[in-house]
């Protein structure tokens, strides 16, 4: 939160600074200013007095929007376009003049725009989306240089539940602004955007059919991008979603695709990618990329079986948002099928004729968003995921579908959660035997510890040194120099820091039994840490 309110004092302290310059160098170039000399004693005449808001634009700024259309001009480009997806396109404005022109954004408005008049079905939207918004909404000022161009890109297969083959057409534009300080508003009131003039454009886009030529190129670039991205992203740790992540490219081309060929890719960045919208994002698009839900969830169970898949969180969340949205729906048709009662006050039966229509309007938006509308998970498929023997796996299961899991399971799974963190009999032994009164005896313990180092280190890595003699401490130092201090995988990391973050009892239970013990190993630490790092934050 302190980094939070430092960052907004310094966008606004930055903004009065640039206000502050302006205004001054609007006040040195208007005639009749009094300016001083050296001493600072006042020159010239005296200065007009200013109303507030009336304050002039610097003439670079003045003179920089474009004045006429023909000084721009807009084009499009595409980048990708085959059945199924990728469908990528690129709206260009040109500055075709000899000065460099100024042009206005803001977030919610990027001037460009582009839509694809296809025979595929379209992918329906909500009526209404929250989303998290962060930093300055604009406007923003941008110049191009002459013959610079910008671009906006627009990425269709996303938008779409189908592309087939053929001819396509594009319709796009750029609508060019400039910006202006609202009326009514004081001198430092805000600016908004004004349009200047709006460049149209229609283009005829061909769709190749995903046949395996076709097919080919597009993954081998594919795999290129996602190399790239793995090595800009190697080591950095997790987060949501951050502004120019190196992968945003990759996954707005891979999002919404529907090529099983492109699974084993997906799989890849699931597993690679750092931020977790990016992870949730291609867990949707695997259930995309098969002709039937049943294929889908084979190809995750697979995923769940290879070791230690580090999207284990993001694939368990895809099915609980499912059953969820199913729920919700179950309970809107109920409400829709109600008659709305009578309402003598015209106010509130026009406010109860909107809620119902909104709700009309979301069911079958609902229904509309994607492939496959059914990708619950069956009796059948909840018992194979029972069957996994990863520990971590079983967890997450339980923590998202406990109402799935037997008692019996819910025992075994507590007692194997126990064993995660329970140092083996024969550690316990050499770490004692290395504060045993004879030497031979201690020389033989520390050579074993260094030998079995790769299986004791989560346990070795962990011991209290302060509770240790001199002695022994001195030799668990040599040990650990000769046994790396290994990282706990991603899957783990992630597992302890769902459960600490999701305080209801079954997940607490879980989180207790990997946290508590009475010799304490690197995993314990960890989950010990997310609980404190949770319940400091609360």
């Amino acid at each position: 939160m302190r980094k939070l309110l430092l960052v907004c004092l310094l966008i606004i302290l930055g903004y009065f600074a640039t206000r502050t310059d302006a205004i001054d160098q609007a006040i040195e170039e208007r005639p009749g200013v009094l300016k001083a000399d050296e001493a600072g004693k006042p020159q010239g005449e005296a200065p007009p007095v200013f109303r507030a808001g009336d304050l002039p634009t610097p003439a670079a700024e003045r003179e920089r929007w474009p004045r006429s259309p023909d000084e721009l001009q807009v084009s499009l480009s595409v980048v990708q376009a085959l059945e199924e997806g990728p469908v990528i396109c690129k709206v260009n404005l040109k500055n075709v003049s000899a000065v460099p022109l100024d042009y206005a954004t803001s977030m919610f408005d990027k001037g460009a725009y582009c839509g694809l008049d296809s025979r595929g079905k379209v992918r329906m939207e909500p009526p209404i989306r929250c989303e998290l918004i962060c930093g300055s909404s604009g406007p923003y000022t941008h110049t191009l240089k002459p013959s610079e161009t910008a671009s906006e890109t627009f990425y269709f297969h996303k938008s779409f539940l189908s592309i087939p083959p053929g001819k396509a057409k594009a319709r796009f534009g750029w609508r060019v602004y400039r910006v202006v300080k609202e009326r009514g508003k004081d001198v430092w009131g805000e600016r908004a955007l004004d349009l200047l003039f709006e460049l149209k454009g229609t283009q005829e886009v061909d769709i190749l059919p995903a046949t395996k030529k076709n097919l080919a190129p597009v993954r081998a670039g594919l795999e290129t991008e996602f190399a790239r991205v793995a090595k800009r992203t190697a080591g950095t740790s997790d987060y949501i979603w951050t502004n120019l992540d190196p992968a945003e490219e990759f996954v707005s081309t891979m999002d919404g695709c529907r090529h099983k060929e492109f699974v084993p890719l997906l799989m890849r960045a699931i597993d690679r990618l750092p931020a977790s919208q990016f992870r949730q994002q291609l867990v949707a698009t695997i259930y995309e990329s098969f002709a039937t839900p049943e294929e889908a969830f084979s190809a995750r169970a697979d995923y769940l079986s290879t070791p230690h898949p580090a999207a284990a969180v993001e694939v368990l969340d895809y099915w609980l948002e499912e059953h969820r949205a199913h729920e919700k729906s179950k309970s809107r048709q109920e409400k829709l099928r109600q008659p709305l009662p009578r309402e003598s006050d015209p106010e509130k039966g026009e406010r109860q004729t909107f809620w119902r229509e909104f709700q009309q309007r979301e069911e079958v938006a609902w229904k509309n968003s994607k492939r496959h509308l059914d990708t619950r998970l069956t009796k059948e498929q909840f018992g194979r995921l029972r069957a996994l023997s990863d520990v971590w796996i079983r967890a997450l299961l339980y923590a998202h579908f406990p109402d799935q899991c037997p008692a019996e399971w819910v025992k075994r799974l507590h007692e194997d959660l126990k064993q995660v963190v329970r140092p083996p009999e024969r550690f316990r032994e050499l770490l004692a035997r290395l504060d045993d009164d004879r030497f031979a005896v201690r020389e033989q313990a520390t050579a074993q510890l260094i030998e079995s180092g790769p299986a004791f280190a989560w346990h070795l890595w962990a011991v209290p040194q302060a509770k240790l003699s001199a002695e022994a401490a001195q030799r668990l130092q040599a040990v650990l120099q000769r046994v790396k201090k290994p990282e706990l995988p991603r899957l783990w990391q992630r597992t302890l820091f769902h459960l600490a973050t999701d305080r209801q009892p079954h997940h607490q239970k879980l989180l207790d039994l990997l946290r508590v013990s009475d010799c304490p190993s690197l995993i314990s630490l960890a989950a010990q840490e997310a609980f404190e790092r949770y319940n400091k934050n609360r």
